[in-house]
């Protein structure tokens, strides 16, 4: 009996290698063997994946040829080159740089939570670069944030190698939480050459058995720890050792120190305020101390300590404190195993908590612009004043310490304390001005390396340099360099991580507003910027910078970079190994979804795409456009052409109307420049703001005439369409014609954009610098205001805005 089962398990395991998914049971009842298989194929994920069918065009049925980036090149089914079957697809690119590929989606309505394999065979007659690609279509199709999309922001790319000879397979691992419709891209990029492709294939992973849960990692486990005796001044050591602790779960009888694998906190019976420390390797380092406050009458001893909840993953300890006038101080304090991030809920009387550290730089994250960084020594001493904010991040202890604050609601006021010692300057305290029963939280992020410092003078135009500096783990890092020049004297401009692996450089997904149009030189684009290298990425464990020039660009050819260099992680990247200790991840974790979306997934490019910013950009439908007629396809590609133009002609006026809302952006912020002429401390500043505003309606006015309308270049389309049916040989020539017009229409309204929004930005950003310094109340109100009504118009941003 047992002999005869050997042929159907070689027939089961040909069914497992054919078969997309398999789950298979084997029920032993006495006697009997029962087999049960529940399967799909590949193809049934797939739609003709093997591409045996085609259509009239020659073309597999359910794909289409897609041309980015100046690709030129032909895609077609192809029966001289098969892996399987008859047909092929056949790519051919005759263009060094773009991306030429066949585009495809899944023929069921959707891939169902799970993990899969998508891979398909392909070789080539040369060696050549290529890339394969899967969207999650919801974000093109609605309003989907993007990190709330599937495959790490809603697309999830491989480059690889195809190298002449032999049939080669390629795969791609994906994971899938949420049920989402997809779209396949497999084709040649930045290469010359002809590629074959053959079988492409989407297979779900088989179900594997659940074994017994693993052991818990202990160093993420909630320990609460009571001391006996009370603690010295210095813990560091006493921390390490634990000699002499007791392990509770219920009220110390001395001082209580709670560990969750990420910070040590601790609560001393004698005296006020959470201590905060981290530990490294067999190192304790000081985090901060938290000192809850009401006015300037701060907590000055413990009077009661209550642990309200204490579960395995979470704790949540109520503390009274008695301030130095006897008021009674009610804090709650939460803390979740595996997480840097220890809420802190306040009560009535307390309207502020005083967070001392000793940080060498300032770090305020902007969703909406660059980031705002200080450096202590390049500050003076004293109180600064911090703009409306909901981060702060205190980069501390050399490169292995962020202390971090956030908050919910609405916008706390906050006062940083510059202090000087022996000479040397530090970020001494944070003071947080809250409102009754609101959160804050405090995050204590430690690795080696986590944050660099560096001098641009280190650095070169020319040519890359490596950094002193190997990134401790994969993640987003920002990198800011200060601008030295002009109007931008002392900002600081921010450059998100490039990627570069087997010689191809990447960009994280959320943050795809810069086109890559040479691999090889890492030459980029961008509206207002044009041409330039990028100038920051990193490979393996190095990172390279070089200082930007922007030649091509007449708003940043002036650019010049000076003094610091400083680089710190911001958002989690797919094979980041604890995403939710990344400062983004923590504001989202903390803050009500509502909320974290208005701030952190704005339509400005890092989380989302505006809905209306969808439609063909005007160079690459015209060109596109201009090569059928060369070509002389132009009647039998009529629909198609009327379909792009029409699609244009909206582009166009998307376009359009988002300079209408600069411009009346502009209109509302004179109103507030007007109404600051009475007050004599107000206007330097004012002053300031405005010749940075003015030049918004200036170059409007100056370029009007170039841009024309919406009107005008939809009667630009009508002419090229009018051409279709009509003869001559001249009617080529007169397409390339209208095509440089709508062109020059197209390209200024987006230098136009790209102009705007850097003016914009530069008001958000100088606003908020004068505000530091500012003493008079009526200025920091003014700049407050600057500071927020330029989130009106940043907030949103389409992907010719640039930067």
């Amino acid at each position: 009996m047992f002999s005869n089962l050997f042929p159907l398990h070689a027939y089961v395991n040909k069914l497992k290698r054919r078969f997309s998914s398999l789950f298979y049971y084997l029920l032993q009842i006495p006697g009997i063997f029962f087999i049960i298989f529940s399967f799909s194929t590949a193809q049934e994920f797939v739609g003709n994946g093997d591409f045996e069918k085609i259509d009239e065009k020659k073309m597999p049925k359910g794909w289409s040829i897609e041309k980015e980036g100046g690709a030129e090149g032909t895609v077609a089914a192809n029966n001289e080159q098969a892996h399987s079957g008859k047909y092929s697809v056949r790519i051919e690119s005759t263009s060094e740089t773009g991306y030429i590929h066949p585009s495809g989606r899944v023929s069921n309505s959707s891939l169902q939570p799970g993990n899969y394999i998508y891979s398909l065979w392909t070789k080539s007659d040369c060696n050549l670069k290529a890339r394969m690609q899967i969207y999650d279509t919801r974000i093109w199709n609605e309003k989907l944030l993007r990190d709330k999309a599937q495959f790490q922001g809603g697309c999830q790319t491989k480059e690889f190698d195809v190298t002449a000879g032999e049939w080669r397979k390629i795969e791609m691992t994906l994971k899938v939480t949420e049920a989402c419709t997809v779209s396949l891209q497999i084709g040649i990029r930045n290469s010359k050459g002809v590629m074959w492709l053959d079988d492409v294939t989407i297979t779900c992973t088989p179900a594997v058995k659940m074994s017994e849960p693993a052991a818990v990692n202990s160093s993420s486990q909630l320990n609460i720890y009571d001391s006996i005796s009370p603690l010295p001044a210095d813990v560091g050591t006493v921390l390490l050792e634990k000699k002499g602790f007791k392990k509770v779960t219920g009220m110390p009888a001395s001082d209580l120190i709670i560990e969750n694998g990420k910070f040590i906190a601790v609560l001393r019976k004698a005296g006020a305020g959470i201590e905060l420390y981290y530990r490294l390797g067999s190192s304790i380092g000081k985090g901060a101390f938290l000192l809850p406050a009401a006015g300037i009458d701060t907590a000055a001893n413990t009077t009661d300590i209550k642990i309200i909840k204490n579960e395995a993953e979470i704790l949540e300890i109520s503390i009274r404190y008695s301030s130095k006038s006897g008021k009674d101080l009610p804090v709650e304090i939460s803390i979740t195993a595996g997480r840097p991030t220890m809420e802190v809920k306040c009560g009535a009387a307390i309207d502020r908590i005083i967070s001392r550290t000793a940080a060498d730089h300032l770090v305020m994250p902007d969703p909406f612009s660059e980031d705002t960084v200080i450096s202590a020594n390049n500050f003076r001493s004293g109180d600064l004043n911090l703009p409306g904010i909901i981060s702060l991040l205190f980069l501390r202890n050399n490169g292995e310490a962020i202390f971090m604050i956030n908050w919910s609601g609405d916008k706390p006021c906050t006062r940083v304390q510059n202090s000087e010692k022996d000479g040397k300057r530090f970020f001494s305290s944070a003071e947080t001005i809250i409102q009754e029963n609101r959160k804050i939280f405090f995050s204590l992020l430690a690795e080696k390396n986590i944050w660099w410092a560096g001098a641009a003078e280190s650095f070169d135009r020319i040519e890359d340099r490596k950094m002193d500096w190997t990134p401790p783990f994969s993640a987003a890092w920002r990198m800011t360099m200060q601008r030295m020049d002009g109007s931008w004297s002392n900002i600081s401009e921010s450059w998100w991580s490039w990627f570069k692996k087997d010689g191809s450089f990447s960009v994280i997904g959320s943050w795809k507003a810069i086109s890559v149009y040479t691999q090889a030189t890492r030459k980029a684009w961008m509206s207002g910027m044009s041409g330039f290298i990028y100038p920051f990425y990193i490979e393996n464990d190095s990172a390279f910078l070089r200082l930007s020039k922007f030649e091509m660009s007449s708003i940043y050819k002036d650019a010049f970079y000076g003094g610091l260099v400083l680089l710190y992680p911001l958002d989690a990247e797919k094979d980041t190994p604890e995403p939710q200790s990344m400062p983004f991840k923590i504001m989202e974790n903390s803050m009500p979804e509502k909320e974290f979306s208005l701030y952190y997934n704005t339509e400005a490019g890092i989380k989302n795409r505006n809905a209306k910013d969808k439609w063909p950009a005007t160079c690459g439908v015209t060109e596109q456009i201009e090569k059928i007629f060369d070509s002389q396809e132009e009647k039998n590609k009529k629909e198609f052409i009327i379909e792009r133009l029409n699609n244009m002609d909206m582009f166009v006026m998307v376009m359009r109307s988002r300079i209408e809302e600069y411009l009346a952006w502009q209109k509302e912020m004179q109103v507030l420049i007007n109404k600051s002429r009475g007050h004599n401390s107000l206007q330097a500043a004012a002053t300031e703001i405005e010749g940075i505003m003015s030049n918004i309606p200036g170059y409007y006015a100056e370029k009007a005439e170039i841009i024309k309308n919406p009107e005008y270049a939809k009667a630009l389309s009508k002419k090229i369409i009018d051409l279709i049916d009509g003869a001559g040989d001249e009617r080529a020539e007169q397409v390339k014609d209208l095509g440089r017009q709508i062109r020059t229409i197209g390209g200024g309204q987006d230098s136009m954009l790209g102009r705007f929004r850097t003016w914009a930005k530069l008001m958000r950003l100088r606003a908020g610098l004068l505000f530091l310094d500012a003493q008079d109340p009526e200025l920091r109100n003014f700049l407050e205001e600057v500071h927020s009504r330029t989130v009106n118009i940043l907030r949103i941003k389409y992907g010719m805005e640039g930067k």
